[in-house]
């Protein structure tokens, strides 16, 4: 019976570690924004927003291209910060961009990315935002939900300054 569970166990292990990755929703593939719901944010007319999404297990890159402007980001998936550009890929007018860091986890069906960037202008204090963004695929997997939320600090005092653009929801088509 024992060497049974030595040649089971293991398999068993390997199993379940199998299915929890496939517990995991694949975000893989094109992107192309349809419609923007909420917030004061407005696309322009006749602009157009891609997302490319790759993803592995440990990671998922996602290059986005708004009105033609190119950014990607890394994003690790075991909830550790790594470095990246930001997700929203905005930059205050009048501002310049410090550093940035991104995290992503897997909570049930969500994926949940995370940006932390700082923001430095010539006549205030450096100014911190908080991306977070939950994606969502349909049942059909032909769309991706993007609800993204914003928090902007002073750095300093850690004072709320604003939040003009966000929270909104960011709905894509998958190519």
């Amino acid at each position: 019976m024992r060497p049974a569970i030595r040649v089971l166990f293991p398999a068993f292990l390997l199993l379940l570690g199998s299915a929890a990755i496939a517990d995991k929703p694949g975000f893989s593939g094109s992107y192309t924004l349809t419609k923007i719901k909420g917030g004061n944010f407005q696309v322009k007319k006749g602009s157009v927003w891609t997302m490319d999404v790759v993803q592995t297990a440990a990671v998922i890159q996602v290059t986005k291209v708004r009105n033609g402007k190119k950014f990607v980001n890394t994003i690790l998936l075991d909830g550790t910060e790594g470095l990246c550009e930001g997700l929203d890929g905005i930059t205050p007018e009048g501002m310049t961009k410090v550093g940035g860091r991104c995290k992503g986890h897997f909570k049930e069906r969500y994926l949940y990315l995370e940006s932390f960037v700082v923001f430095q202008s010539k006549v205030s204090w450096p100014k911190r935002f908080h991306v977070t963004e939950r994606w969502e695929l349909s049942p059909d997997l032909k769309t991706l939900t993007v609800r993204v939320d914003l928090d902007i600090n002073n750095a300093e005092s850690g004072q709320i300054l604003f939040n003009t653009f966000l929270p909104r929801s960011e709905v894509y088509a998958r190519n």
